[in-house]
């Protein structure tokens, strides 16, 4: 996708979780959840939902609270702005 100039989006970053997660890769895992950074799409809810059980199947339960917790705290956020 990079060499066509086309960037990955909130539908492609799912699909590669998924496949990191029942891989299990937590290093492709992780270097992926630093291009949703890079891409601005930390707050895609679609993305959120699919880091959470990367990191779990991946063994890393502290890493899938956290994200867990940073989705709640964003959504209570736009809740009350």
């Amino acid at each position: 996708m990079r060499t066509l100039n086309c960037p990955p989006d909130g539908y492609t970053f799912p699909f590669l979780l998924k496949a990191c997660g029942h891989l299990p890769s937590f290093r492709r895992g992780a270097s992926l959840h630093g291009n949703v950074f890079v891409f601005g799409l930390q707050s895609n809810v679609f993305v959120a939902n699919a880091l959470v059980p990367m990191y779990a199947h991946c063994g890393h339960l502290d890493y899938a609270c956290l994200v867990f917790d940073q989705m709640l705290s964003s959504s209570i956020a736009d809740v009350i702005s």
